[in-house]
C-alpha cells in the first residue's frame, strides 16, 4: 500500500498489518488512557489527538509509520 502525499501514512503494527489513521479511535484510545490513569475528563484530550494528526500530516513523506 502507498499512501498519497494528501492524505496521512499508514500505521504499521508489530505484526506487519498495516491500519488507516482514525482520528475517533486516537481519541478513544487517549479517553481509555486518561480514564485509566484516573482523569476521567481529561481536558487536553482533543488538543493532543489534533497534534498527533497534524504530526501524522507532516509525515506523509514515507508511507507508513510503525508503532
Amino acid at each position: 500500500m502507498v499512501a498519497f502525499k494528501e492524505e496521512f501514512p499508514y500505521l504499521k503494527a508489530e505484526t506487519g498489518q498495516l491500519f488507516e489513521f482514525d482520528r475517533g479511535w486516537l481519541r478513544e484510545a487517549i479517553t481509555r488512557a486518561a480514564n485509566d490513569a484516573g482523569y476521567p475528563s481529561w481536558w487536553l484530550t482533543d488538543h493532543v489527538t489534533e497534534s498527533i494528526a497534524f504530526y501524522l500530516r507532516l509525515r506523509n513523506d514515507e508511507s507508513f509509520i510503525a508503532f
